[in-house]
Order: structure tokens, then C-alpha cells, then sequence
């Protein structure tokens, strides 16, 4: 009877640590984070923006102030520039943060493929909306994120991408930047000095607090296992793309032309989509 306690006991002990290990496991997974497409939209006032919000069937519209979008002093700058990189998309992508609240992601872009300057632009923003007051905030600007002309012969270009994880395990959402570039050294003239070359910066982290997002150092460069990639929204490839497939006929990274050799780490899931299809064509 002796040994048979003990053998019981032994199975309950080891049964228990392989639940505890197996639930541990579990918890320790990040869940995914879902994103909507639908479930706002963005459209032009009289006056200021309107964020139109569709829930459970029903309408509600909420003012954006315009300064928000399109920064009076920024705007003025471009007036002579040959796009707008004020050109905003309806369509805008939602995220939750894990407390309540809502991301709002929203991207502009214009471009004119008129004559020989092929110019391109645009912007990205985040807002935060606050189901229970109704209310949306600002929280995350960088600015100009999309941008390609081509001048004397050689292009310029540059793109930022936006992966959400919760990188430092806090159970609220931040925001990875992917800044890439596609440059011509050029002389005091504007002249280009050498080919184009592709540069890219290693993601940046912006952590979020209850109010906005904040750039970390600490998580430069980390890219987590488990992250979901915004999608692009009004343009069908990036700039970058568009211009490497110009200069190098190519969507693969490791066949355009770079001073260093660093090997590219990431590599964005519109990229691989377009590399995917070329492979069949």
C-alpha cells in the first residue's frame, strides 16, 4: 500500500509541474493584437476634421481639430512643393491599448508621376480615443514618413513602417518605427556624386503611458517575436519599393546597393508580399 501511495503521490507531484509549466507558458504569450479597418473613418468639416465612429450599427462623430492633421507653419511650407503631404485617407486603423482605450492610426499621401520628378509624399499620425468620455487626444506625431523625388538623374526616397507589440510587458501597446531611405550623395551643386544607395535605421520603440507614446533607447533595435505589422493605407507599395524597383529591378533588400554590408533584420510584410509576387511573374 506503501509503494502504491508513493507512486500515486509521485504522478500527482509531476502532473501538478507540468500544469504549472504548461500554464506558465501560456500566460507568458502575448495575445495578438487585433486591428480594425472599419470601425472608423476620417472625413473633411467645414472647419476641422470629423472622426467618424461606427459601433454596434450606430454613428458617432467626434471633431478633430485641423491644426492636429495639418500644422498651419508645415502647411505653409509646402506651398510651393509639387505634392501635398497633407492628402489624408479616409480610411483609418484601429488598435486596442489594453486599458480601454484605443489607438487611431492615420496616414495621408499624394503623388504625381507627371514628367520626370516622380514626386511622392505623405505623413503618418496616432490619436487616442477614449470610448467612455468620447473624447480623442493626440499621442504620436512623426511627422513627414513617405517621400520620393527624382532630381538630376538620381532618386531620393524614404518610408517609415509601424509594428505594435508590448515590448516592455506592461499589457499596454507600443509602437515600433522602421525608417528606411534610399539616398544620392550629391555636390554643392545638387549634383549626384555617386549611385543611390539604401539606408535603413534599426526599429525604434515608443512606449505608451495612459497619455501618449514616448521614444525608449532602451529597446532600440529589439524586434519581438510576436508583433503585428499596421498595414499601408491609400498606396499599394511603399516609396522605397517603388524606387528600388526603378533603380535596381529588384523588391529583395539584399540586391540593392549599400555602403555597409549590415544585413537587413526586418523586412516589412508589404515587401515580402510584393517579393512573393514577382517570384511568380
Amino acid at each position: 500500500m506503501k509503494k502504491i501511495s508513493i507512486l500515486k503521490f509521485s504522478v500527482i507531484f509531476i502532473l501538478n509541474i507540468l500544469l504549472s509549466y504548461s500554464c506558465a507558458n501560456r500566460s507568458s504569450e502575448k495575445p495578438e493584437i487585433r486591428i480594425e479597418t472599419n470601425q472608423f473613418k476620417l472625413l473633411p468639416g467645414q472647419k476641422d476634421f470629423i472622426l467618424q465612429s461606427i459601433q454596434d450599427g450606430k454613428k458617432k462623430e467626434i471633431s478633430i481639430p485641423r491644426a492636429w492633421l495639418i500644422p498651419p507653419e508645415e502647411e505653409s511650407a509646402e506651398e510651393d512643393h509639387y505634392v501635398s503631404s497633407f492628402n489624408y485617407s479616409e480610411q483609418v486603423t484601429s488598435f486596442p491599448l489594453g486599458d480601454g482605450q484605443i489607438g487611431l492610426h492615420f496616414s495621408s499621401y499624394q503623388t504625381n508621376d507627371e514628367g520626370s520628378v516622380q514626386a511622392a509624399s505623405g505623413r503618418d499620425l496616432f490619436l487616442i480615443y477614449d470610448p467612455d468620455s468620447s473624447s480623442v487626444r493626440e499621442a504620436l506625431d512623426p511627422g513627414l514618413t513617405k517621400e520620393r523625388i527624382h532630381n538630376l538623374g538620381c532618386f531620393d526616397a524614404k518610408f517609415s513602417h509601424f509594428l505594435l507589440s508590448d515590448i516592455n510587458e506592461d499589457k499596454l501597446v507600443d509602437i515600433g518605427i522602421f525608417r528606411e531611405e534610399i539616398l544620392c550623395d550629391r555636390d554643392r551643386e545638387g549634383i549626384p556624386e555617386s549611385l543611390p544607395y539604401y539606408k535603413f535605421t534599426a526599429v525604434q520603440w515608443y512606449i505608451f503611458t495612459k497619455d501618449l507614446w514616448e521614444h525608449d533607447v532602451n529597446y532600440n533595435e529589439h524586434i519581438p517575436e510576436n508583433y503585428t505589422e499596421l498595414p499601408l493605407i491609400g498606396m499599394k507599395m511603399s516609396t522605397i519599393d517603388f524606387v528600388a524597383y526603378q533603380i535596381w529591378k529588384s523588391y529583395i533588400p539584399s540586391e540593392w546597393h549599400r555602403k555597409n554590408q549590415e544585413p537587413v533584420k526586418f523586412v516589412p510584410a508589404s515587401r515580402r508580399k510584393l517579393i512573393k509576387e514577382n517570384s511568380r511573374n
